[in-house]
């Protein structure tokens, strides 16, 4: 009977293990990030592990130094990735830096962005943005047009 009521209760765990842990949330980190260091004063995002996968929010400095921009297909093909936070201090976004990130569905832009690259977000099919006035905009919770991404006709009739 004892062997019976081990057996059972090791069956038990075993089962919560198999059932549970597949449920924990991946998240990408620092650690998948490769950084260039610019001018000795700051550092942009060169590349991302392409098996990086979830939720990722880029650090806003890299050894000390402020992170400012993002080069040119820095996450190409990170098709894994699902959200993707860019820190407010990043100026820049590179063409193609998010192109082929099939599964991302959520981007928070920050303020601070002055120049933005061509097809940043090309094959991203799952990506959410906001439509206003024949247009699609990407940005971040106070500021949803931070980025202005395609316009369905030029003839955009308000700008606020």
């Amino acid at each position: 009977m004892k062997k019976l009521r081990l057996m059972l209760i090791g069956f038990l765990v075993m089962t919560a293990c198999i059932i549970i842990l597949p449920l924990q949330v991946d998240a990408a980190s620092e650690s998948d990030l490769t950084f260039k260091l610019v001018d000795e004063k700051e550092y942009w995002v060169q590349s991302c592990d392409q098996k990086a996968s979830g939720e990722l929010v880029i650090p806003s400095s890299y050894n000390g130094l402020p992170v400012t921009g993002i080069g040119q297909s820095a996450f190409y093909e990170c098709e894994e990735l699902t959200r993707v936070t860019v820190p407010e201090g990043v100026t820049t976004i590179e063409d193609t830096a998010f192109s082929g990130c099939t599964k991302l569905k959520s981007v928070s832009l920050p303020n601070t962005l002055t120049a933005v690259g061509n097809r940043i977000f090309s094959e991203c099919k799952e990506l959410s943005y906001t439509a206003y006035d024949n247009a699609s905009y990407l940005g971040n919770e106070k500021n949803p047009y931070a980025v202005l991404l395609q316009y369905a006709s030029k003839d955009i009739t308000d700008c606020q």
